[in-house]
């Protein structure tokens, strides 16, 4: 169905914000990481 394709700017904000917190999560992670093996 058409209506599969387009999907409401609500999803699509909600998945922006949920890849942008992802990311900030794995730089924290990394950067934590880092401190440790230094």
């Amino acid at each position: 169905m058409p209506t599969d394709i387009h999907l409401p700017p609500k999803i699509d904000v909600l998945h922006l914000h949920i890849f942008e917190e992802g990311a900030f999560c794995r730089k924290t992670i990394n950067s934590i990481q880092g401190v440790g093996k230094k």
